[in-house]
């Protein structure tokens, strides 16, 4: 196949995943409100940018901001 495929600009890219509140500072798990998982939306470089309260309202967020989601499990 020799068709060019043009991928996105890594800056716009970011990850949303499954957090365990369990793993989050005593501060985030008292505001996470009895949930026992959040979705994280994280920059190619690690960074933590957001805690969301599930997986569609991370997508739209991420898009709302210009940013092209890429769903990890």
């Amino acid at each position: 196949m020799n068709a060019a495929h043009r991928f996105p600009d890594d800056r716009n890219v970011v990850f949303v995943s499954p957090v365990n509140v369990d793993d989050l500072p005593e501060e985030v798990r008292r505001k996470a409100g009895g949930a026992q998982t959040l979705f994280g939306l994280q920059a190619t470089t690690g960074e933590l940018l957001a805690l969301l309260p599930d997986r569609e309202t991370a997508i739209v967020v991420a898009r709302r901001n210009d940013l092209q989601p890429v769903t990890v499990h």
